[in-house]
């Protein structure tokens, strides 16, 4: 998990296909994401768009003796 309140921007291209996402950390124990993709090679047909979102929440804190455990849809 990132600092509370983190912004985080990202951009790739390869070979005619873009990505680009957005992420924010809402709360110490909450991400949230945002991404958009282009994907332009599809055999000659038009390029399709797909966008998706995404939440990331920490179930359990780091100790000494056991890793942090989050689950995301």
């Amino acid at each position: 998990m990132a600092q509370d309140g983190q912004l985080s921007l990202t951009g790739a291209g390869f070979l005619g296909n873009q990505r680009y996402s957005l992420g924010f950390q809402v709360l110490p124990w909450l991400e949230t994401s945002f991404r958009y993709s282009r994907i332009e090679d599809r055999g000659g047909r038009p390029p399709d768009y797909d966008r998706s979102f995404g939440l990331k929440a920490r179930l359990f804190q780091e100790s000494d003796y056991f890793p942090a455990i989050s689950i995301g849809i």
